[in-house]
């Protein structure tokens, strides 16, 4: 997977990173040479660099700074609030489910190295997956351990939870395990698996449903209409504005690419024509929301299959079976009717970069 220069990562994520950096001894304006980011571009509260050079950062900060462990201290030793509107949506949130949720919703208004999936389980267990939209190295081992360490840390500071060293969760890495995991289990806890074929994390159901000291109702309320707002902004990726332009307007009832490019202000064969510049196609980014809206609704326990059909905007719920079939080899009913452990993996379809 090439670089391409049309990805944008926010600055505030590089910024967080080489702060983390500077707290290990690596010299902040040699780590901004190495990566061909200017002082200026790193500094601005609302700028936006090239995703390629963010993944750089992310090979050459750990390196420079001689930590093992670099993505887990980074995610500890990082304040709240560092990262704007991603924090402040999560950590005002309800319940920690809730704030999975929002995380990956966030997430994906602000980076472009990676794409976050939250998916909430039959038996209330919430399970958050990272999905890279760059080549994977061994090298970025500590981005993918800095993010999970992000959510855990963050869980624990933000829980209800009498005991917070017994929040349950389970983690699995696609890299391979580093020489020496006690840091990990000291973070993570026992449950750590490598080489797995995934990244992702697995919150058990009486820690997703813990409430956040956090908790802030207006503040969710607001940031809410906010993040809908930066997805559809003119400078955010283009795959990620139609696919929040599709989200918005399939609450409204249409999903149609005019519906679609009426919210971004932009004519349908502009869309097209970015759309496949980036190597995806309109049909593409909405059949991956579909699919998205769909298996969330079902393990949340909400609309029937037949109605369900007619909110995703198909024509008629003979579409959506087929469809359904097509992305999880199985129907709705047998689908909801799987324990969480045998559901189809949520990371391993087809999704548009």
């Amino acid at each position: 997977m090439g670089a391409n220069p049309r990805k944008l990562a926010a600055a505030r994520f590089l910024r967080a990173l080489l702060d983390a950096g500077e707290r290990l001894g690596v010299d902040r304006t040699q780590a901004l040479a190495a990566i061909g980011v200017s002082a200026e571009e790193s500094e601005d509260p609302s700028g936006w660099i090239p995703a390629f050079r963010m993944t750089r950062a992310w090979e050459i900060v750990p390196e420079m700074s001689g930590d093992p462990c670099f993505g887990l201290h980074a995610a500890e030793a990082t304040p709240l609030g560092v990262f704007g509107p991603l924090d402040l949506a999560t950590m005002s949130s309800a319940t920690v489910g809730d704030a999975l949720e929002r995380m990956a919703r966030y997430y994906e208004t602000l980076g472009a190295m990676s794409r976050a999936h939250a998916h909430r389980e039959p038996d209330g267990a919430m399970r958050l997956s990272l999905e890279l939209q760059i080549e994977r190295t061994e090298r970025l081992r500590h981005y993918v351990e800095n993010f999970f360490a992000i959510v855990v840390t963050r869980m624990k500071m933000a829980s209800l939870a009498a005991a917070r060293d017994e929040i349950d969760v389970s983690l699995r890495f696609a890299h391979r395990a580093p020489p020496a995991l006690e840091e990990h289990a000291r973070v993570f806890g026992p449950r750590v698996r490598f080489a797995s074929g995934a990244d992702e994390i697995v919150v058990g159901a009486k820690t997703a449903t813990l409430p956040l000291v956090t908790a802030n109702p207006e503040l969710s309320a607001m940031l809410e209409r906010e993040g809908e707002r930066l997805a559809l902004r003119p400078d955010a990726p283009i795959v990620d504005r139609v696919r929040s332009a599709i989200e918005q307007a399939m609450r409204e009832g249409a999903v149609g690419l005019d519906d679609v490019a009426k919210k971004l202000g932009v004519g349908p064969r502009t869309i097209q024509r970015q759309l496949q510049s980036d190597g995806t196609s309109f049909a593409d980014v909405l059949d991956a929301v579909r699919r998205d809206v769909a298996l969330k609704t079902l393990a949340d326990g909400g609309a029937a299959a037949s109605e369900l059909a007619y909110v995703l905007g198909f024509s008629q719920p003979s579409a959506f079976y087929r469809a359904f079939r097509r992305w999880t080899g199985t129907t709705p009913s047998e689908y909801k009717a799987q324990p969480a452990e045998s559901a189809p993996e949520k990371g391993n379809k087809r999704r548009p970069r």
